[in-house]
Formats: C-alpha cells, structure tokens, sequence
C-alpha cells in the first residue's frame, strides 16, 4: 500500500491522518521528511553508512530528537556528540522524557 507517495510498511494511513506506521521509499520533499512529524509514524531512510546517517539527521531543518540502537557504546557516543537535537536517545524509545524537566529542540524545533 502506498501512502502519498511512500510505502507503508505496516500502519494505516487515511488521507492526512497517520495512525502507528512504518514507511519507506520517501523522499526529502515529501512533507513528512521536510515538516516536522508529530505521529506515531517511523520513516525508514537507507543510507550507506554512519557517516551519511549523521548528515542525514543533521540534514533537516528540524532537530527535536533522535536516537540509536546498537551494540556499540562507541558509536552510540559518537552519534550524540554529531547530531544537532535536544534529545538523544541510546536504545530507547524517543517517549522516555521527563515532563518537569525543561527540554527542547534545536533549529527549528527549538
């Protein structure tokens, strides 16, 4: 099933309204790549290594959150060093924030 225009891995989509949804085969001028996103909904964005997935993130007007799943401390360290986001999460889901806290974005999410 597509999704204007992307593929919808699992999920539903109807019209503007996304319910939980995996995507793929989007592109940056899709508007749920070039606006923010405030939906259960995960794009997935091949890229060919860590490097091209920093600039990736780091490539978006916005930068609310992001995060990473991996094995490798290293890396995950290094991610959050790179990325320009107000949240960042190492193998946790992105709804792990405390609400008496302040937080915020970066760019255009702040």
């Amino acid at each position: 099933m597509r999704c204007r225009g992307a593929v919808v891995l699992a999920g539903t989509c109807d019209g503007a309204m996304l319910h939980p949804t995996v995507l793929t085969d989007v592109t940056d001028t899709m508007p749920l790549m070039a606006e923010e996103m405030f939906a259960p909904v995960v794009c997935l964005v091949p890229c060919s290594d860590f490097t091209d997935a920093i600039a990736a993130v780091n490539g978006t007007p916005f930068g609310l959150s992001a995060g990473i799943f991996t094995r490798d401390i290293d890396r995950a360290f290094a991610a959050a060093r790179q990325v320009t986001v107000g949240l960042f999460n190492i193998n946790n889901t992105s709804s792990n924030r405390a609400d008496p806290m302040p937080y915020g974005g970066c760019s255009a999410s702040g």
